[in-house]
């Protein structure tokens, strides 16, 4: 079974456990099925409320896999870091410990690692539960947002909901307006939490 297949089955299931599919998946710390979730929620739910539906499943599952992270998978986790990583995570700590919940934010607005090995760090740092969860909240939603956004353009496109020209182009140019925007906004978090890490180390250092 395809990974499509898989997600339209569980869609099919219901909202529930699509949620819940949802935040198993954002658990998994590998890129890919976590656009094609956010996608799907925007073929089956819309822009607004699929964007809701992803958000808040891949912030259940971030908030599960902190409490994890903080117990039973943390030997695991110290483990597998290597020494430079390690160094890393103490680095991201001490930012995050100036900073705040805001570096949360950059860090899921910045697409520099996969979701789930960014919850996994910030569960080794001193970073609080509801700092985290609400951080991840506000970080997913302007990607999401525009992933949700394509995907119902183009399944009104496909189903002939698009009314003419006119809507197309409106409908284009509001695509094209929040996905500039969004990528503005991320390319500045990603600059701003790589000086901010990158500042600590050298203090260290």
């Amino acid at each position: 079974m395809s990974l499509d297949e898989l997600i339209n089955s569980v869609a099919d299931a219901g909202l529930l456990p699509f949620f819940l599919f949802n935040a198993l998946i954002s658990c998994i710390p590998i890129p890919g099925p976590g656009t094609a979730v956010c996608i799907a929620c925007g073929l089956l739910y819309g822009k607004f409320y699929g964007t809701i539906v992803y958000v808040a499943s891949a912030a259940f599952g971030a908030g599960l896999q902190h409490v994890l992270g903080r117990t039973v998978l943390r030997p695991f986790i110290l483990k597998m870091l290597s020494k430079e990583r390690a160094n890393k995570v103490t680095s991201l700590d001490k930012a995050l410990t100036k900073e705040g919940p805001l570096l949360v934010v950059l860090l899921r607005l910045s697409p520099v690692m996969p979701f789930a090995l960014t919850t996994l760090l910030l569960s080794l740092t001193s970073v609080g539960y509801v700092s985290h969860v609400l951080a991840t909240i506000i970080g997913l939603t302007p990607p999401t947002f525009v992933y949700c956004f394509a995907a119902e353009l183009g399944n009104k496109a496909a189903s002939g909901e698009v009314g003419g020209t006119a809507d197309a182009v409106m409908y284009g140019v509001g695509l094209l307006a929040t996905a500039g925007v969004t990528w503005k906004v991320m390319a500045i978090a990603n600059k701003t939490l790589n000086a901010a890490v990158d500042q600590d180390e050298k203090k260290a250092a």
